[in-house]
C-alpha cells in the first residue's frame, strides 16, 4: 500500500507534517503547537502553564489557574502523530522519523510516572499502545524499538 502512495499529494502532505513534527510542531485542534527542542508533556503551551507530578487522584486538572487547559495537555498526550511518523517512514523510507517517534515515547516515558500527574495514566497509555500497536502493524519494527519501549507495554 505505501508503494502505491509514494510520490502522491497525500505522501507529500503526510511528510510536510511529519517533517514539522521533527522539529517538535505539533497540529492540535486546529492550531500548530511549537514545544520547543524539548517535550514537556505536562504543559499546555497554549496558556503557557505547566502543571507537575502528584498522585493523579490529586491533580487539580479541571483549575485552569493551575494546570491551563487540560484538553490542550491531554490532546498532545494522545499521541496521534507516532502513527503519522509511522506513516512517513512507511512513504518515504527516511528512519529519523521512526526515531523520532521511539525519542518520544522514552520521553513521555521518563516524564510521566505511573499514576503521577494529569496524564490520567490510563487514558494517556492506552493512547500510547495505540500508537505503539498501529507502528508494529504499519511495518515489522519490532527488532527496531528500543528494549524499554517494548517491555513498556
Amino acid at each position: 500500500m505505501a508503494a502505491a502512495l509514494r510520490g502522491t499529494r497525500y505522501a507529500g502532505e503526510v511528510e510536510r507534517i511529519a517533517d514539522g513534527i521533527l522539529s517538535h510542531r505539533f497540529p492540535i485542534l486546529g492550531l500548530t503547537v511549537d514545544t520547543g527542542p524539548t517535550i514537556d508533556w505536562r504543559r499546555d503551551y497554549l496558556h503557557q502553564v505547566t502543571s507537575g507530578t502528584p498522585y493523579f487522584r490529586r491533580s487539580p486538572y479541571l483549575d485552569f489557574s493551575r494546570v491551563g487547559d487540560h484538553k490542550v495537555i491531554w490532546e498532545l498526550n494522545r499521541h496521534q502523530h507516532l502513527t503519522l511518523l509511522a506513516q512517513a517512514f512507511l512513504l518515504t523510507g527516511r528512519r529519523e522519523y521512526l526515531d523520532e517517534a521511539f525519542r518520544q515515547i522514552e520521553s513521555w516515558l521518563d516524564a510521566n510516572p505511573f499514576l503521577r500527574g494529569n496524564q490520567l495514566g490510563e487514558r494517556a497509555g492506552g493512547c500510547l499502545s495505540s500508537a505503539l500497536v498501529g507502528m508494529a502493524l504499519a511495518h515489522g519494527w519490532g527488532a527496531r524499538c528500543p528494549m524499554r519501549c517494548a517491555r513498556a507495554f
